[in-house]
């Protein structure tokens, strides 16, 4: 158990309240960014109710992107030992431009509070960031190559145009890059890890998280519930790699007391998936049984999927986190869809 405090920016996101909870779990002390105060009301309501002995507050940081955002945070409370910076915007189909949704937030986000840190909180020893897989995706290549934890995409900003979904790929490899300069000229007291997860699925830490809606990686889970259930064709969009958030989380808190993961990127993937794989779990779930297609449950063993199936090798990340057995896609669906289905009465 550890008594360090430590600083959640975005706290009140999807994978930063599993930070959260994985954080006040240990007994770290636990200061949380939200844009306001109506964003982390309810949150720290219910972590007060489930950590009654723990200490959890929050501060509001409403943009940023503008400059010395975090200063005042970092002045604040001199006592801060660790920073974990999960705040960046996932969320698509807004009328903006992918520099404003996008580039801005990430990427000067990411050097306020690396700049805050180094000058106003010189005695944090570890600094945590959530990158994404989505820097070493391959927009130009049909079929995506072997990645590990050392892969950089090819992607940059100037191929973005109004594509949202390589706007924030662009964005974050340009955040990530941002990070790792950074500690190259700047030369901090701290540590840096950064985190490169997939498609992050799972259950909320709280039911009253859960909307009708959820955040956009679990939206693919919701997503193939709407295919028509008399479909038997495989399934075959959304070829990628998942990761469950609850192993994501873990996987930021390690960091903190280990020197083994300083200044290392983690690769947390639990394996690769698609539409039809997300199918046939949800066949094995009783009460979807006859209310969700059927597809083409082979499809997934078949050479064509095998031929265009994301590959990696993290093997690295796996040692490092104590070698660590990722949660598989069928106890990960189903704690998903078996909160949602109570919350929303599916």
């Amino acid at each position: 158990m550890s008594a360090d405090k430590v600083l959640v920016t975005g706290a009140t996101g999807f994978l930063a309240t599993h930070v959260v909870d994985a954080l006040l779990s240990k007994g770290y002390k636990v200061i949380g960014t939200a844009r306001s105060e109506a964003k982390y009301e309810p949150i720290l309501k219910e972590f007060q109710s489930k950590y009654p002995q723990g200490s959890i507050s929050f501060e509001i940081v409403r943009d940023m992107a503008v400059a010395n955002a975090f200063d005042d945070v970092l002045k604040k409370h001199v006592d801060i030992k660790h920073v974990v910076h999960t705040a960046t915007p996932v969320v698509f189909g807004l009328d903006k431009s992918p520099e404003e949704v996008y580039r801005a937030p990430a990427v000067e986000g990411t050097k306020n509070i690396l700049s805050a840190t180094k000058k106003y909180a010189p005695q944090v020893e570890h600094f945590v960031i959530t990158s994404s897989q989505g820097v070493m995706l391959e927009f130009n290549k049909p079929i995506q190559p072997l990645i590990n934890e050392d892969y950089w995409s090819s992607l940059t900003w100037d191929q973005v145009g109004d594509n949202e979904m390589m706007g924030y790929c662009a964005s974050k490899k340009l955040a990530e890059e941002a990070a790792w300069e950074f500690m190259k000229t700047e030369s901090p007291n701290f540590a840096l890890t950064t985190l490169t997860p997939p498609y992050i699925f799972g259950p909320q830490v709280f039911d009253s998280q859960v909307g009708e809606k959820l955040n956009a990686s679990n939206q693919l889970v919701l997503g193939v519930l709407s295919i028509d259930p008399t479909s038997t064709d495989a399934q075959k969009d959304n070829s990628n790699l998942y990761v469950d958030v609850r192993d994501v989380a873990f996987a930021h808190v390690a960091p903190l007391s280990s020197t083994d993961m300083n200044n290392k990127r983690l690769l947390p993937v639990a394996g690769a998936f698609c539409n039809q794989s997300l199918l046939n779990v949800m066949n094995k779930i009783p009460s979807l049984k006859g209310k969700v297609a059927v597809g083409d449950v082979n499809y997934i063993n078949s050479e064509e999927y095998q031929k265009i199936k994301c590959t990696f090798d993290n093997s690295l990340t796996v040692k490092l986190l104590g070698n660590i057995q990722f949660k598989q896609l069928e106890k990960v669906v189903s704690d998903t869809i078996e909160q949602y289905s109570r919350v929303n009465k599916l």
